[in-house]
């Protein structure tokens, strides 16, 4: 019996795809708050945000669990946790984390998600 491919390299695949979104949000939020637009500042903004995805993405791929759900538990498996911990290292780093700017984040990068993993699965080969 043909063993069955690894989901690692599918999700892997939308971790990366959500990582662009988290880039994609972070300068979009510094063009719109007249921020610079450097490498730098970008990745100054992004970065509390990437590490709850690297987070929230590597314990799902550990556990297993994120391969096996749908499209939108991924989504909000991988969302709430890169806000929660992304406001955490903001605030940790003397960053703010206005109740604004949770919502807006939250409703940004959720959205972003579910774009990026729609786009991610119609480029995955089907058996």
């Amino acid at each position: 019996m043909p063993s069955k491919p690894s989901p690692a390299p599918a999700v892997l695949t939308s971790l990366g795809f959500d990582a662009a979104v988290v880039i994609a949000f972070a300068a979009a939020g510094r063009s719109n708050h007249a921020e610079g637009m450097s490498i730098l500042g970008i990745a100054d903004t992004a970065w509390p945000f990437l590490v709850g995805l690297a987070l929230a993405g590597w314990l799902g791929l550990v556990r297993g669990s994120l391969a096996a759900r749908t499209w939108w538990q991924q989504v909000i498996g991988l969302a709430l946790p890169s806000v929660a911990v992304g406001m955490i290292l903001r605030l940790l780093t003397g960053d703010g984390a206005a109740p604004a700017f949770v919502v807006v984040a939250t409703l940004t990068l959720t959205a972003g998600f579910a774009l990026s993993h729609l786009a991610a699965s119609h480029l995955r080969p089907t058996a």
